[in-house]
């Protein structure tokens, strides 16, 4: 499941009602070039506010959401005067767990249980978990003969890795069999507002 957002264009009859100095086969190359780029803009913008939404760790996450690659492809969710008359711009993400922030919801939708990391869980420069903390890893070393410095264990629907040189425990995860997700993104109704904004000035642009 993914995030989308089938976009209408905002008074279409009305607008080329006045187009009679136009040549009819300039409005789909216009109509198209100006949604393309009121959708980047709502893109970027979309973009732009994540970090406002959410703790980002790492840029992954904003490059999720498209259309992506070149300007005009239209496998990529871009427009084309091809698609006439019926036009259309693919704006979404890709991300599935971005369908459960902007819906909310219930997860995991196939595990046992849900995994919820805690601030000891250790991230990357990239923003990511080293391998041996993610979840599967961690899984797979439970229950098991550990060697080395640090040893995984659950108790209580807790994951705790204990160091031991020092004698530490830190709780890694909280193991849950469902975890709510409230609607948090806002991704539809920034998308909306952004490329409505945009598009009668990109219009304007593309057909002059």
């Amino acid at each position: 499941m993914t995030v989308g957002v089938d976009v209408q264009l905002p008074g279409l009859v009305d607008l080329l009602s006045r187009l009679e100095d136009f040549r009819d086969d300039q409005v789909p190359f216009a109509l198209s070039v100006a949604m393309n780029r009121a959708a980047k803009d709502a893109v970027s913008r979309m973009r732009a506010e994540l970090g406002t939404v959410f703790d980002l760790r790492s840029r992954s996450l904003a490059r999720t959401f498209g259309p992506s690659g070149r300007m005009g492809d239209v496998t990529r969710g871009w427009s084309s005067k091809r698609q006439w008359p019926n036009l259309f711009v693919d704006l979404h993400s890709l991300a599935p767990s971005m369908a459960l922030q902007e819906e909310g919801g219930t997860k995991p939708f196939r595990a046992r249980s849900v995994w919820i990391p805690t601030s000891f869980v250790p991230r990357q420069a990239n923003g990511r978990r080293p391998r041996r903390y993610q979840p599967g890893r961690i899984r797979d070393r439970l229950g098991r003969s550990q060697r080395g410095d640090a040893r995984v264990f659950e108790r209580d629907d807790i994951v705790y890795e204990r160091l031991r040189s020092t004698g530490r425990s830190m709780p890694l995860y909280l193991v849950r069999a469902r975890a709510r997700v409230t609607p948090t993104l806002g991704f539809e109704s920034t998308v909306r507002h952004s490329f409505e904004r945009a598009f009668p000035y990109e219009f304007a642009r593309a057909i002059g």
